[in-house]
């Protein structure tokens, strides 16, 4: 294409006699001229950059129509455009290192990480922002093996220390009996008993 437009701005004075410029009347009708050669030649570069997607703008909506991608006016041009190369990206075998790249070509912080084997035919996709879902699934639905499953976790790391704590307490138990001549003689009125309930739930620690 570089060979068939010029990429130089339209001068047709450098292509006539000097004397011809000179004239006024034949001067405007030749900026006239060289004004309209530069709008088509700016119209025909533009036309030719809709026949490929990397430099495609107003002729995405064509891709998209002949690929069968719905139109998303809330993606930027840059989106739409690697949407449609997922879309035309040709694979073959969908291994783990293809399937992080495609997941990452929609994620972007491209620091997505997939997990293979959480489960029997299953894995997972970690992000680190929880940004980029409906563009996820959209690219695993379409690439991914029938059988497989998927689950998207947001992993929150951080740096820095981990304390824990906890408070032991120690106890015994110990029966008080009354002796054996001990009576206790009650009269004849109403008796009050009280008494103390504690419920508690047993935890065990154990080291790691």
């Amino acid at each position: 294409m570089a060979d068939f437009i010029r990429d130089k701005a339209v001068n047709l004075s450098r292509y006539l006699p000097g004397f011809l410029v000179a004239d006024a009347q034949f001067n405007a009708a030749l900026q006239s001229s060289t004004d309209e050669h530069e709008r088509i030649r700016w119209l025909l570069k533009d036309i030719f950059s809709q026949f490929t997607v990397q430099t495609a703008t107003w002729g995405l909506d064509n891709w998209e129509e002949i690929y069968g991608l719905n139109h998303d006016e809330t993606l930027t041009i840059e989106e739409r455009r690697e949407r449609m190369f997922i879309k035309l990206r040709g694979i073959g075998t969908i291994t783990l290192d293809v399937m992080n790249k495609l997941v990452n070509s929609v994620v972007p912080g491209k620091d997505a990480v997939v997990v293979e084997n959480v489960a029997p035919n299953a894995f997972r996709i970690d992000l680190n922002i929880a940004t980029a879902i409906p563009e996820i699934r959209e690219v695993v639905e379409l690439y991914k093996p029938a059988h497989l499953i998927y689950t998207i976790a947001h992993v929150i790391t951080t740096a820095g220390n981990l304390y824990s704590g906890l408070i032991v307490s120690k106890r015994k138990i110990i029966n008080i009996k009354p002796p054996d001549t001990f009576n206790i003689t009650v009269e004849p009125g109403t008796v009050y008993c009280a008494g103390l309930v504690q419920i508690f739930r047993k935890k065990c620690l154990r080291g790691v």
